[in-house]
């Protein structure tokens, strides 16, 4: 369910934004035992980047499927990171695996304990949440579309937007 939401939320809003960052808010619900919780969401264009914790991101399309790759049991794909500084210089790339989401519009890190995630996705992840909020440079992340031009997304620096989206 909350990946329809999200999915809904990012169409709308696509519509309206070129480049910015929004805050979601999601309030808890006692009866269904599911946490109240914020989540940064980055959005250019079709694409959006989610933040869901400094160890915890996706990443959402809304024009077609991300491919998809099987590795034993796991299904999702090897996307591509680059962290630049503010002159536009690559300072650091990097792999990570995002797991395939049902619908295809979305892949996240694995949130299944540290004996069941990607070895140093962790790490990676991370490394990535501290250098958008550290105030310099931008990222960039890139991945593989089924019959489409690559994902390929400029993630500017975290600043706080000034509006929450209620869920």
């Amino acid at each position: 369910m909350k990946t329809l939401i999200i999915s809904a939320a990012m169409m709308l809003l696509s519509l309206t934004a070129s480049a910015q960052w929004v805050l979601e808010r999601y309030k808890a619900d006692e009866l269904l035992g599911t946490k109240g919780d914020i989540v940064k969401v980055f959005m250019q264009g079709d694409f959006s980047f989610f933040i869901y914790d400094e160890d915890q991101f996706g990443i959402w399309t809304a024009d077609g499927i991300f491919n998809r790759e099987r590795v034993r049991t796991d299904v999702g794909q090897q996307v591509l990171v680059g962290l630049y500084d503010d002159k536009d210089k690559l300072v650091e790339k990097f792999k990570i695996w995002l797991d395939y989401d049902n619908d295809g519009r979305r892949l996240r890190t694995r949130d299944l304990g540290v004996m069941n995630n990607p070895v140093g996705q962790a790490k990676k992840a991370k490394k990535l949440y501290k250098h958008l909020h550290s105030g310099k440079g931008y990222a960039r992340i890139v991945a593989e579309r089924f019959g489409k031009d690559k994902y390929d997304i400029k993630i500017q620096q975290y600043k706080f937007p000034g509006f929450y989206i209620d869920k």
